[in-house]
Formats: C-alpha cells, sequence, structure tokens
C-alpha cells in the first residue's frame, strides 16, 4: 500500500506468487521374531512382540516430529529476529508480541518442557509477590504469562543410554489456533506380513511392520524461539 498521486504511480507493482511444498512419505520397516520351542514352552509370544513393534513405530513417528521442529529452528536460516538468547520479560514479550503481530493477531504460546518452562519462573530480585490461601502450598509449573499460556511438551526416550529427545534449553513461541508449523504426512495404512514356524529350518516365525510416513516443517505463520 502506497499513497498515490492523480494519474501518476508511485511505486513499483509487486507479484505474489503461490507455492505449494511436498511432503514425501518415507517407508519404513520393523520385523519382530521368536523360535518354535520358545513359544511352546511359554517363554515368548510372537503377539507381544508385535504389540512392541506398533508401539516401537509410534515412537519413532513421535521423534520424526519433534526432531523436524529441533531442525527448524536449528536451520541457519532461521531469521534472528525470531531466535532469542536468555530467558527475560524483555526477551519474552518482544518475541511474542513480534510472532503475533506477523501471524495477523493468532495468540501466541510458550511451548516447551518442563525443565525448560520452569526457568519462566518470576525473578525473586524484582520484588513478586504471592499470595496463596491454602495450607499447603505447591511448587508449580506456570501455566499463564503476560496473558499468554504455557503449554508443557512431554519428554521423549531416545532409546540410547536413556537418552531425552527434546532440548531442555527450548521454548517456542507459536500461535497455536493458527497453521501447524510441523506438519505430517501417513501414506495408506499399515502393512504386515509374517511366516509360520515350518517355513524356515530353524523354526523361527517372523512379523513385519511397513508404515510409510513423513514430517515437514511448512507453513504461512511464524514461530520464534528462546534459548533459556
Amino acid at each position: 500500500i502506497s499513497e498515490s498521486a492523480n494519474a501518476q504511480r508511485t511505486a513499483f507493482n509487486k507479484k505474489q506468487y503461490a507455492v505449494n511444498k511436498t511432503l514425501q512419505a518415507v517407508n519404513h520397516q520393523i520385523t519382530v521374531q521368536t523360535t518354535l520351542y520358545k513359544v511352546l514352552s511359554g517363554k515368548e509370544n510372537l503377539a507381544r512382540f508385535v504389540r512392541k513393534a506398533v508401539i516401537s513405530v509410534e515412537t519413532k513417528m513421535n521423534l520424526e516430529a519433534y526432531n523436524t521442529l529441533a531442525n527448524l529452528v536449528a536451520n541457519v536460516n532461521f531469521p534472528a529476529a525470531l531466535k532469542k538468547t536468555g530467558y527475560s520479560a524483555d526477551n519474552a514479550i518482544t518475541l511474542a508480541q513480534t510472532v503475533e503481530a506477523y501471524n495477523n493477531g493468532a495468540k501466541v504460546s510458550f511451548i516447551g518442557t518442563k525443565k525448560a518452562i520452569y526457568q519462566m519462573l518470576p525473578d525473586a530480585s524484582k520484588g513478586y509477590r504471592m499470595i496463596t490461601d491454602s495450607t499447603s502450598p505447591q511448587i508449580n509449573v506456570i501455566r499463564n504469562v503476560f496473558d499468554w499460556d504455557i503449554i508443557e511438551l512431554p519428554q521423549v526416550a531416545t532409546g540410547s543410554n536413556y537418552g531425552l529427545a527434546l532440548d531442555d534449553n527450548k521454548v517456542y513461541v507459536m500461535s497455536t489456533g493458527a497453521e501447524k508449523v510441523i506438519k505430517g504426512v501417513i501414506e495408506g495404512v499399515t502393512l504386515s506380513n509374517s511366516n509360520d514356524f515350518y517355513d524356515t529350518a530353524d523354526l523361527t516365525s517372523s512379523a513385519t511392520l511397513t508404515k510409510r510416513f513423513g514430517f515437514g516443517a511448512t507453513s504461512n505463520t511464524v514461530c520464534g524461539v528462546i534459548t533459556v
């Protein structure tokens, strides 16, 4: 939008192009196996292993979604104006207002693990006071700050050396009521196939689950991140 004169152009024409991004579903497989002898002796059950395989697929999908978000904010092309280092009320308000403004006023939320968001507690040096009418007060994570909601992300196990997948030093600022930043695609249904014990010389039975899915960061909204 520009000021104009009568019958005179005062600005250059600009064209906005529609852009499509395709999320590619990637094939994922997991195989579990047991032996006839252990099944007959009651030590193992193929159905129990298949159940664990299903949980493994769900966990893998969860990890890929979170990793997509982590890779987004770690990208060198992520705007510097949407990244803040060190939590302070000034940083939080500035970033939240920026994200909210560029998302057409869609209200933002602060999102992070319990360890990350607990660092958003009020600074005692500022002289804040808390009044409680309970005989047994509790220490909890604040659920609202500056009239913006705080959403806790549950940690996810990596499955390796008791590691955790989510960064405990990152608080994300997103307009959760607007378009999702991370999107996932699932192609078709979960395929499964198995063989009978007597199909192999070692009397083993295997079951394989095949699932095609993928995740990507694509959105018309913007988000920010605070490294606390």
